[in-house]
């Protein structure tokens, strides 16, 4: 029951100690810095394609909180992005970069974007047990956790970084379609722990790679990748899967007229992936709080519940019952659509492992210290 702020709040412990650990820490010389690399070769390694990426992230964040008109936003990226190929002198950037780049916002939306939709989704059955839908997130936080901290060492030394991204991507895959239909306890319990499993190596393992493959970027690959995989689940990512349930729960309330008709906001709503019709919020709110009140009514002995509040609160139990039968159906529909990302991603991991193996395997770049530009 505490306020949201108190909640956040929790955060400002380790904030403060972070601060006393770092006040006398004295950090190592950058890695491209030490080898002497230049800093244009730093920005040559994302180049102007990687920085039209990044921009497009940030931007139209910006301009999305500050309500920003459009055509402002995508005249500063493209003025933005302008200046960094004159900058690079019309480097794009490496392809690989560019490609791991990309692949951030399918990650980030498998790894962090699914996690609401699998707590309502297996709320109602873990009900039953008297125990919350949040419960999975902890527990599959839990599996991360403890397969980061321990298995991730003897992993690294039988696979490399990408293969464990495409093993990764497997379990996600599954994990994911699978809790969608998922009733009975243990078989919750199971499919949570192979999502967990799915999610534990996808952020630490993807800076890894882009640590060994461009260590010329220095600091400038690492933050942006990490930069856009934050962006693309809460710019792209949610939107989409956001889209996607909207749409599905649609689609099966016209199942049912009398239920369509009230709980469908008649008012079509605007996204990047077009226009959708949502199901009207204050129509629940209002359903719920007249059952509230008819609950309490009953329940006290000093007031009047007759023959007719008796039907009205039997009505809206029933249409709530319904209700809520269509749209859990429909957004296990799309929560099994929400695997796709991460079979996308399984894919894209192959094609990856097999262009290295075509080269002779994956392995790390080192850097030579010559100062030289590596980047073409």
């Amino acid at each position: 029951d505490l306020h949201w702020r108190f909640q956040v709040g929790v955060l400002l412990f380790p904030v403060v100690i972070y601060a006393f650990m770092l006040i006398r820490t004295h950090f190592p010389i950058n890695e491209r810095v030490a080898a002497g690399i230049p800093y244009l070769t730093m920005l040559k390694q994302a180049g102007f394609v990687g920085a039209f990426i990044i921009l497009v992230m940030v931007v139209l964040e910006i301009g999305r909180v500050f309500e920003y008109q459009p055509w402002l936003s995508w005249s500063v990226i493209g003025g933005l992005t302008l200046l960094y190929a004159l900058v690079v002198r019309g480097n794009p950037g490496r392809a690989l970069f560019i490609v791991l780049l990309l692949l951030m916002i399918p990650l980030a939306t498998t790894e962090l974007g699914t996690d609401a939709w699998i707590k309502d989704l297996i709320g109602p059955a873990l009900a039953n047990f008297n125990l919350s839908g949040t419960w999975v997130l902890i527990y599959t936080a839990f599996v991360m956790t403890v397969l980061r901290i321990f298995l991730i060492g003897p992993l690294s030394r039988v696979f490399s970084p990408l293969a464990i991204l495409a093993i990764c991507s497997a379990f996600a895959a599954v994990g994911i379609f699978m809790l969608a239909g998922a009733e009975a306890a243990a078989i919750i319990l199971v499919f949570a722990t192979i999502y967990g499993i799915g999610q534990s190596f996808f952020w630490p393992v993807t800076l890894g790679v882009v640590s060994e493959q461009f260590p010329e970027g220095g600091a400038l690959t690492l933050n942006s990748i990490a930069a856009v995989g934050m962006l693309g689940v809460g710019i792209i990512g949610a939107p989409l899967l956001g889209n996607l349930q909207d749409n599905q729960v649609h689609n099966r309330l016209q199942d049912n007229e009398a239920i369509y008709a009230k709980y469908v906001d008649p008012e079509e709503k605007q996204s990047i992936f077009g226009a959708y019709r949502s199901v009207d919020q204050g129509v629940i709110t209002q359903r719920n709080q007249r059952i509230e009140a008819l609950e309490g009514t009953r329940s006290d002995q000093s007031a009047t519940f007759g023959e007719v509040e008796a039907r009205e609160l039997e009505v809206l139990l029933g249409e709530r019952d319904v209700f809520d039968g269509l749209t859990k159906d429909a957004k296990a529909s799309a929560l099994r659509f929400a695997a796709g990302p991460a079979v996308f991603m399984f894919l894209s991991y192959v094609v990856l492992i097999l262009w290295f193996k075509s080269r002779g395997g994956y392995r790390p770049v080192e850097l030579s210290g010559s100062g030289g530009d590596q980047s073409a």
